[in-house]
């Protein structure tokens, strides 16, 4: 059979409309043409003749007329053409309906589709920047870390001069530890000083790592403490350890009442605090303390009180009294450490390292990657670096020798200073880049004046409430309370010149516990996706 060739074609909507509506204008035109009724047209005899006359053919004539002859009318044409036009009109004006409504659906999808671009290219241009920025972020801090700590340079062993305005002179080189280890990135001394998280799935070298830490900080001065309730001295040879949860917690009591004792002490002397911790170092008072395990300590630690208190402690004032922990979990929520109410924000602010496993292909079991995440104290930027090579298990923790040199206090390398000058590098490159873009923000990260002491949202004496029991920040925008979009809040955000506690309670009227800390979520999660350097060092208690 042979194929229609209009069969599956589409007829154009449009092209019928205008073909009715000019069906409509002839049936029209045909309507009002010509006379619905007949006509008899006849002479009407005068003086001089007859005159020619025409009237309706249903008139009746009188006989006297002569000439008569009868001219049809036009009704059936002009009834014709009034359907004709009647039909034509009304298709053409449903048709015309029909078509409004589509392009008005068709503009609708047009905006929704133009909006969706936007945002594609909004994500992908937000991550080529978050990509940009932690590239710059890492040569930032390996510049830095390369100032303080070059390759080449071995760490100090704690004994070197009190004196800081004295240059460390050659000394022999040291001979040769019990344990062999690899020769370490600038980024690992950090860790050495300062209160950290090690965390990761199994089989990513948690542990491993952890022990190379622990000497390092027993060559550096330190005097070890060792939380392992899963292993022996045997394992632990050189430290003080503790591998029982009695034991354990006694150690946290001591090492709290320590922290606030030498707090105490600190603040009736009258010396610098550069004195004080000199001081420490000399008198052999330089302590660190490893808490393996550290999830299951809720589980078998009766108080829970002195457990958060130790936590605490650790993660806010140990290090100016020489006294840093290191926590080894397995994640870094609030789980971690057997879910206790109110540590959830010091943990996230501190400073970490993830150790990503692989797969072994032969065997299929988790292994160490050699590959890292660390995150400076109080950022939120991941940093992925190469850890040092391990070849065995470290056990021995023994120096073999001992220097007649006084012990010196590891040289500050705070990831406050590194994070400011990779921050203000960052922020320079940044910058010189988008020069000529005039959309994007010039944000200084500075506060405004006056607002040197309401830079924490926690303190009650600022007319803020404590966030000690602040959940992790979700990922989704909280609603139901109220506040601005996500794009208002951001303006609003950019333009306030108030602290973060006053902007909370005045702008967004949030003076309850639970609407101030859906306020502080809705902040952290809009400066997360949309905001800048600046905003997030003024908000960071926020984050």
């Amino acid at each position: 059979m042979p194929r229609n060739p209009l069969e599956g074609q589409e007829m154009n909507p449009r092209l019928v409309m205008l073909s009715a509506f000019t069906l409509g204008v002839i049936g029209a035109a045909v309507g009002t043409a010509g006379d619905f009724d007949g006509k008899l047209i006849y002479c009407q005899p005068t003086q001089n003749g007859c005159v020619e006359r025409s009237v309706p053919d249903w008139i009746k004539l009188n006989s006297s007329i002569t000439n008569v002859r009868r001219e049809p009318g036009a009704a059936g044409w002009k009834l014709s053409g009034a359907f004709l036009s009647v039909a034509g009109f009304w298709v053409s004006m449903s048709l015309a309906r029909s078509l409004a409504n589509q392009e008005a659906k068709a503009q609708k999808y047009q905006n929704v589709w133009e909006g969706v671009s936007l945002q594609k290219l909004r994500i992908q241009s937000q991550a080529e920047l978050e990509a940009f920025n932690q590239q710059a972020m890492i040569q930032a801090a390996e510049a830095s870390y390369a100032v303080l700590e070059p390759y080449d340079q071995p760490l100090f062993d704690g004994r070197d001069s009190l004196d800081t305005s004295n240059q460390i002179e050659a000394t022999a080189a040291p001979e040769p530890q019990t344990e062999t280890t690899p020769s370490l990135p600038p980024w690992f001394k950090s860790f050495l000083s300062s209160t950290a998280l090690a965390w990761g799935n199994q089989g990513g070298g948690k542990s491993w790592f952890v022990r190379l830490l622990a000497q390092k900080k027993v060559e550096a001065g330190y005097h070890l403490i060792v939380f392992d309730p899963n292993s022996n001295a045997r394992e632990w040879e050189g430290v003080e350890l503790y591998n029982t949860y009695e034991d354990i917690e006694g150690a946290m009591a001591s090492y709290v009442g320590e922290v606030m004792g030498r707090y105490e002490e600190f603040g009736r002397s009258d010396i610098s605090e550069e004195e004080w911790r000199s001081r420490l170092w000399k008198d052999g008072k330089a302590i660190a303390v490893i808490a393996e395990e550290a999830t299951t300590y809720s589980d078998f630690i009766s108080d829970k009180d002195l457990l958060g208190k130790f936590v605490r402690v650790s993660a806010t004032l140990s290090r100016k009294q020489e006294m840093p922990v290191t926590f080894v979990a397995h994640n870094n929520t609030q789980t971690c450490l057997g879910d206790i109410k109110g540590l959830a924000n010091l943990i996230a602010r501190m400073q970490q390292i993830q150790l990503l496993p692989t797969t072994d292909p032969l065997t299929s079991q988790p292994v160490a990657s050699g590959k890292a995440l660390i995150r400076l104290d109080g950022s939120t930027e991941w940093m992925e670096v190469s850890t040092p090579k391990i070849d065995r298990k470290i056990t021995n923790f023994k120096v073999s020798k001992e220097s007649d040199r006084p012990p010196q206090p590891i040289k500050d390398s705070s990831p406050d200073d590194l994070w400011e000058t990779a921050r203000q590098r960052l922020e320079a490159t940044y910058k010189q880049d988008t020069a000529e873009d005039t959309t994007v923000p010039n944000v200084s990260c500075n506060n405004s004046e006056g607002d040197t002491t309401d830079t924490s949202v926690s303190s009650q004496d600022n007319g803020t409430v404590d966030d000690s029991g602040d959940e992790d920040t979700p990922d989704t925008y909280p609603e139901g309370h109220g506040f601005p979009s996500e794009k208002q809040l951001l303006t609003m955000l950019k333009d306030t010149d108030l602290p973060p506690g006053r902007f909370i309670k005045e702008t967004l009227k949030a003076t309850k516990t639970e609407r101030y800390r859906a306020a502080k979520r809705a902040i952290a999660f809009v400066l997360r996706r949309h905001g800048d350097f600046g905003l997030m060092e003024k908000f960071k208690d926020c984050l």
